[in-house]
């Protein structure tokens, strides 16, 4: 029993982890039916509305995680969906879905899928993949 009490859980030095990564700006965790269970307070919340405390009524939950969170879980549905359309045959078994990424100019998330929750990252979109093209472009020229 010691050992528990000596230190922070597993999942929360995961994600402090998580968050040191260059670019990452917040993270979530919503379970099945997809209620956030864990979150950071950065990323997903709105600075503009004073960090999203107001307005949730009980809910120890900020109403733009909720938001975020049933956004994500509807796309991941239609996701699952389409992979099973796309990719049943006979051949293979049950095809599942790993993980999808979603990319603008400004941002890009993630969302990993797993049995009983999904793991979203929501990070800036990094600069250094058009650079870093340019540079192999420069080079073989």
């Amino acid at each position: 029993m010691a050992a528990a009490a000596s230190g922070p859980p597993d999942v929360d030095v995961t994600m402090k982890d998580l968050l040191a990564q260059p670019g990452v700006q917040g993270y979530m965790v919503f379970n099945d039916t997809g209620i956030p269970v864990k979150w950071s307070a950065s990323g997903f919340i709105s600075k503009t509305e004073g960090g999203g405390g107001g307005g949730g009524g009980n809910s120890p939950i900020p109403p733009e995680v909720i938001h975020y969170a049933a956004l994500v879980s509807d796309l991941q549905s239609k996701c699952r969906a389409t992979v099973t359309k796309l990719f049943t045959d006979e051949e293979t078994e049950d095809p599942s879905l790993v993980y999808f990424r979603l990319r603008t100019k400004l941002n890009e998330i993630i969302v990993a899928p797993s049995d009983g929750c999904t793991l979203v990252v929501l990070q800036s979109a990094s600069k250094d993949d058009g650079e870093a093209k340019g540079k192999k472009e420069k080079k073989a020229a």
